[in-house]
């Protein structure tokens, strides 16, 4: 389960995800809307809106896939961590999750491609963070263990 601030940041991946993986025009008309997104997607999005070229509003086909990677990245990344070849492995559960056939309606002649540069670069990129948080919590706890001890030593 996601709470609403979660929530609200899946558009903002998604559409992070649309910038980056955008192989043509037809990709990134396939991945992202020029429609008004809804106001529970705005809320984050209106934060981090900048010029023309940067944010992308995502489609809502985007926004379910990106929602898809992460519900299966949670339930996997604590199991697959301490394993080899973690980022195989989270791209493999999570292709096997998620219905990409909006992708081959719409754009056919890079579906495929599409679709595995989608999760790539979200699985490249949560990990990144998830190890980013991992390592500041781990540089805290040995900060404040230090600290301690200085004291306990009358340092």
């Amino acid at each position: 389960t996601f709470t609403h601030t979660e929530e609200t940041a899946i558009p903002y991946l998604a559409g992070w995800v649309a910038r980056k993986v955008s192989l043509c025009d037809t990709c990134r008309d396939t991945l992202t809307t020029k429609s008004n997104v809804t106001e529970y997607q705005r809320a984050f999005l209106n934060h981090k809106e900048y010029a023309e070229d940067g944010l992308y509003k995502p489609s809502d086909n985007l926004v379910k896939v990106i929602h898809i990677a992460e519900s299966e990245f949670r339930s996997k990344f604590n199991d697959l961590k301490s394993c080899s070849g973690i980022a195989q492995r989270l791209f493999s559960e999570i292709e096997n999750a998620i219905n990409f056939e909006f992708l081959y309606e719409k754009h056919p002649q890079h579906a495929t491609a599409l679709a595995r540069s989608i999760i790539a670069k979200y699985v490249t990129m949560r990990i990144h963070y998830e190890l980013k948080f991992e390592n500041a919590a781990i540089t805290k706890v040995s900060t404040m263990t230090h600290r301690k001890l200085k004291i306990l030593k009358h340092e």
